[in-house]
């Protein structure tokens, strides 16, 4: 066994592609500076999809602060993975899947012109492109990876900047659809419904819609006119709260738990 250490300043998709790029062996995990993996992690991931012909595996991450273990944050309840990540929900994290590198070259790794939600844009096409060859292990009792919160608070800047990429995400959904990966069109009204709602939530963050509006957010796509009419009036009655922002913040978080949870499991 040896380890190689290539240096790369040019970002974390960028970084993990060249990595990819340059691995040897037969299977890849993908470990952020934040990230952390239980002593036995690697060794039982293996035994779960070595000599298998899954594309990828799935395992269960919790969070960890200052020594101190906190929840876990792969969602075990949630069944429909496509679904809810094209829904801009991510049911497991960077670290959690181990890959095959023959299929995560396939696929031709992250795509670096995102500069936010890349993972949720690298598990749509994984799903998609496995046609739901994988193994779910998600286990809330035994998660093998560590997230490791910091005191450090997502900035304003950094909202607008995941608003930006919803555009791209809504075209790598269109382009799926043409290839059929969405057949079911009500599912797909249910999906667009729930994104939506889900960049309303990061709109309404303090100190975000005051420097960009909704419609800078879906500048190309229109999904609305995709939705099913329950759908399309359940999102325009965001508008009823729209009089107290903060209130209207909670309504739509509300909503879209709901819908999640009806939709998708």
């Amino acid at each position: 066994m040896f380890i190689r250490v290539l240096s790369c300043l040019k970002g974390g998709s960028h970084c993990r592609n060249i990595g990819l790029q340059h691995a040897k062996g037969d299977y890849v995990i993908f470990l952020d500076g934040d990230d952390l993996l239980t002593p036995t992690c690697l060794e039982e991931r293996l035994q779960k999809i070595d000599n298998t012909g899954f594309d990828f595996a799935v395992f269960s991450m919790e969070t960890i602060r200052k020594g101190v273990v906190g929840k876990v944050i792969t969602d075990s309840k949630i069944k429909d993975h496509l679904s809810a990540f094209a829904s801009n929900h991510a049911v497991w994290q960077v670290t959690s899947p181990i890959y095959k590198r023959s299929f995560l070259q396939e696929i031709g790794g992250f795509d670096i012109s995102f500069q936010r939600m890349q993972d949720l844009e690298l598990g749509v096409r994984a799903i998609a492109k496995s046609n739901n060859n994988y193994l779910s292990c998600i286990d809330d009792t035994h998660p093998d990876c560590y997230y490791r919160l910091s005191d450090s608070v997502v900035t304003a800047k950094k909202y607008i900047l995941g608003l930006q990429q919803f555009d791209k995400f809504i075209c790598l959904l269109h382009r799926l659809e043409d290839d059929g990966v969405f057949p079911d069109k009500k599912k797909l009204s249910h999906i667009y419904l729930c994104l939506l709602l889900s960049s309303y939530i990061v709109y309404l963050r303090k100190g975000v819609y005051e420097n960009i509006s909704m419609k800078e957010v879906y500048k190309t796509y229109t999904i609305t006119e995709k939705m099913q009419l329950l759908d399309r009036c359940l999102y325009y009655s965001i508008n009823l709260f729209s009089f107290c922002k903060s209130i209207q913040f909670k309504y739509v978080r509300a909503l879209r738990r709901f819908l999640m949870t009806i939709y998708f499991n």
